[in-house]
Parts: structure tokens; sequence; C-alpha cells
């Protein structure tokens, strides 16, 4: 029993260092890629520090979109419209349509 804790707690640091590096590295990538992160839980931090905890906040699950104040100085409404729905092809707005098979048997 106790080689298995200590198996556990060695995996554990492995991993936590692993997972730490990474909040890191995508706390970064969200920095320099222009996002804008919601300080309102966290309004005595430094910048750096809110990035760190919204992608930690993110990888736990609980999500927040990032802020593209950025983003919307060089892209207009119309190209983000098309870049947001492009996911969404003719089926999946279909299976998303609750009436598709009453709108099916007009056809």
């Amino acid at each position: 029993m106790i080689r298995l804790i200590g198996k556990v707690f060695v995996e554990l640091t492995i991993f936590m260092i692993f997972f730490i590096f990474w909040q890191f590295v995508f706390a970064y990538l969200g920095r320099i890629s222009g996002q804008d992160v919601d300080d309102g839980d966290y309004s005595n931090l430094s910048v750096n520090s809110i990035f760190i905890l919204n992608t930690f906040r993110n990888s736990v699950g609980d999500l927040s979109p990032p802020g593209t104040k950025l983003w919307n100085f060089y892209i207009d409404d119309s190209i983000k419209k098309k870049v947001w729905n492009a996911n969404t092809g003719p089926q999946e707005q279909e299976y998303l349509n609750p009436l598709h098979l009453a709108d099916s048997n007009k056809a």
C-alpha cells in the first residue's frame, strides 16, 4: 500500500510538471495573440497572472471565451460570421433544427 501511494505521488509530480508548463505556454500564446480576459474576479492581480489563472480555469472546465477587441479592429463582422459559422454545414444545421422531420416531409 505504501509503495502504491509513493508511485501515485511520483506520477502525479510528473503530470503536474507538464500541466503547469502547458498552462504557462497557453497563457503566453493567449497573451501574444491579443486575447482579452475578464479581470472581474482578479482585479488586484497583474495581467500575466490573470492570463495564467484564466488558462487554468479553462483547462479544468470553467470555459470562458476570450475577448476579441484586438481582432475586431482588423476583421469586420461579415468575415467573423463566415468563420464562426464555417463549422455548421447543412447536415449540422438540419440536425440542430428541432423540426427537421416536419420540414423534410414538406419536400
